[in-house]
């Protein structure tokens, strides 16, 4: 059984050793935020290292020294859950990695299309809401966000080992039947795939249908996620 730590805090904790120190974030989010002090316990977590209850030794300002006391968890290797999106606003780029990762997301990999419009998005903030997402949802791992690429480069070298769909809006093909295994879906930005960008797809990878209506990019990526956790 899988115990919750809803009262206590949990960080993620690159270099969990028996005795480790916090960086400046995550000092503030023990010492300010939560009010914790030397003999108080908070979860630290990676995936190498597995989840730890910890006991702060020492607090200041700006150091917090802790041991790690109790193994909790080990990390157990699952089914990939890849999602593939259209670059869109940076508010709901960091909609998709937060709610994606809450529901399992392993990989994600932003996409340049024809119909984007920002090309850029900053993945060190990305990656910071990927593991305040993995804390909050207790998770043992944090997401892999990729660089950023083109759709066609993207297609051309598809990770190999997945069974990738394309939700294409206004398409008459059935819903997934069935979602086991490592799964990737690829979801367009505002304004879907070009009819350049279909053909492409619908030739490297399984056409899927999300419904009648018309998804945001954000909503369409939650709901491939929300298909691939029914089935696992």
């Amino acid at each position: 059984m899988v115990t919750s730590h809803k009262h206590i805090p949990r960080i993620y904790v690159v270099q969990l050793n028996d005795v480790f120190n916090l960086n400046e974030f995550q000092v503030n989010h023990l010492v300010n935020v939560f009010r914790l002090n030397v003999g108080d316990k908070f979860i630290g977590f990676n995936q190498s290292a597995g989840e730890w209850e910890c006991v702060i030794q020492s607090a200041s300002k700006k150091l917090v020294t802790a041991e790690r006391v109790l193994l909790k968890r080990t990390f157990k290797h699952r089914s990939k859950l890849c999602i593939a999106f259209g670059i869109i606003k940076p508010d709901n780029v960091r909609l998709i990695i937060e709610k994606c990762t809450e529901l399992g997301a392993t990989e994600f990999f932003p996409l340049g299309t024809n119909y984007t419009q920002r090309k850029d998005i900053n993945i060190n903030k990305l990656k910071t809401v990927a593991t305040q997402a993995s804390e909050q949802s207790e998770r043992i791992d944090i997401p892999i966000i990729h660089d950023p690429m083109t759709l066609k480069n993207f297609v051309e070298y598809l990770p190999t080992g997945i069974t990738w769909m394309t939700a294409l809006e206004r398409f008459n093909g059935t819903k997934p039947a069935c979602l086991n295994g490592d799964i990737g879906f690829i979801v367009g930005s505002e304004g879907g795939f070009s009819d350049n960008e279909r053909k492409l797809l619908v030739n490297k990878t399984t056409p899927i249908s999300l419904g009648k209506n018309i998804l945001r990019t954000e909503t369409a990526c939650i709901t491939c996620a929300c298909l691939y956790n029914f089935f696992n």
